[in-house]
């Protein structure tokens, strides 16, 4: 099953941060301006589902994160937090409020209403896994904050072989390329 998504029309402040549509579209740089925009955007926080390829996940916490207060506020770490595995919610504290303080680091918070993003293909990681490991992936994705600013990011994420989320691809951990050595040194 595919996230689903609802076309909406909305009018929005684009130079708010509260704004529910910040970084869909740009009506005007360093402005106030309210306008109509039209946006394909998740209707609900996305779930983990065996159906899903790993560049699936990627592209669903990658847009969601992009647009992370619409539908509502934080949606979009909601569905990052729905997608990540256990090893990776007990890094930043077990529960998706501990990972909304956490995302408002200058790191991660560069994903978060980021002007624009773009993936290079999934790297499969081995030979698929072992009978107690899942198989593991990584992909780079380049992030073009709202302040300009480009950062690449590694995605890795590991092939769930227990209940509930068996077979399904989770985020074992995002890390910036340009800081990946001194954490995990």
């Amino acid at each position: 099953a595919r996230v689903r998504v609802a076309t909406l029309v909305l009018t929005a402040c684009f130079s708010d941060a509260r704004c529910p549509a910040r970084g869909l579209a740009r009506t005007g740089v360093g402005s106030c301006r309210r306008a109509l925009v039209r946006a394909s955007a998740p209707v609900a926080v996305a779930h983990p589902d065996p159906s899903l390829a790993p560049e699936d996940v990627v592209r669903t916490c990658m847009d969601s994160l992009a647009r992370n207060n619409f539908p509502e506020v934080d949606s979009g770490l909601a569905t990052c937090f729905a997608f990540s595995n256990d090893m990776c919610r007990a890094a930043v504290g077990a529960s998706l409020d501990e990972f909304v303080k956490f995302a408002r680091n200058p790191i991660f918070g560069s994903m978060v209403n980021c002007e624009s993003w773009r993936a290079e293909p999934v790297n499969l990681v081995g030979n698929g896994g072992t009978p107690t490991r899942g198989a593991m992936a990584t992909q780079l994705v380049h992030v073009v904050s709202l302040s300009g600013r480009t950062r690449t990011f590694i995605w890795t994420l590991q092939q769930e072989r227990r209940p509930p989320n068996a077979g399904s691809w989770l985020v074992w951990q995002c890390l910036a390329k340009d800081k990946a050595i001194e954490l995990t040194v």
